[in-house]
């Protein structure tokens, strides 16, 4: 067998484990673990019918949704789940659902203070085949989230935050990537209504 053969099929089989974009997940599982910015986070995937889907959790030290939601610690669990919507060329696109809840504390002057979150993460990921090995990362995400603190009224979190990042495939057995969401964040309760920009940022790799 010819070295550009055993390239071309070596580089075929990295192409098959790029999942986490648009693309649907190559094989019957894989471990997705990150830390960034608002959490450290793990997820188990599965393929199962028509889509991929996860067991998560956070440790999150952040803003959970971007802005508005920022806790000293807590602790997340989240579902999410994906479909691959179309394949275009070079472009996969495909949308996610991550359902799941966080409690945690805030530390204030004399007390701690108690806030839990229910979140129903929507968001449209895309990947663009750049070459054989690397993929850029593009979408937008929208991590809508229904904030509890206590001794306040509850709150709505209403994010709309366009993505970028790269992942590449190092070995068939692993992925890194890196990944930047940054968009306007809106909340909502009875204080009225306000609008900051938010920011969640993360750095992993996708084990198979």
């Amino acid at each position: 067998m010819s070295l550009a053969l055993l390239l071309s099929q070596f580089q075929h089989s990295l192409g098959l484990q790029r999942c986490f974009g648009g693309k649907r997940l190559a094989v019957d599982d894989a471990h997705y673990a990150a830390v960034g910015w608002p959490s450290l986070a793990y997820e188990w995937w599965q393929q199962g019918g028509n889509m991929d889907w996860a067991i998560g959790a956070e440790l999150v030290y952040g803003d959970w949704s971007g802005e508005f939601s920022n806790v000293d610690v807590g602790f997340a669990l989240n579902v999410p789940m994906k479909w691959q919507l179309s394949q275009s060329g070079r472009a996969n696109i495909a949308f996610k659902l991550a359902p799941g809840g966080m409690i945690g504390g805030i530390s204030a002057p004399g007390s701690d203070v108690f806030v839990a979150g229910f979140r129903a993460e929507m968001a449209v990921p895309i990947s663009i085949d750049m070459n054989e090995r690397i993929n850029l990362l593009t979408g937008v995400s929208s991590p809508f989230t229904l904030m509890f603190v206590e001794g306040a009224d509850p709150f709505v979190i209403i994010p709309i935050m366009p993505r970028l990042g790269v992942e590449f495939a190092a070995a068939d057995w692993i992925t890194p990537f890196m990944l930047l969401e940054i968009g306007p964040v809106i909340a909502v309760g009875d204080f009225g209504s306000e609008i900051e920009l938010g920011l969640r940022a993360s750095i992993g790799s996708v084990f198979f």
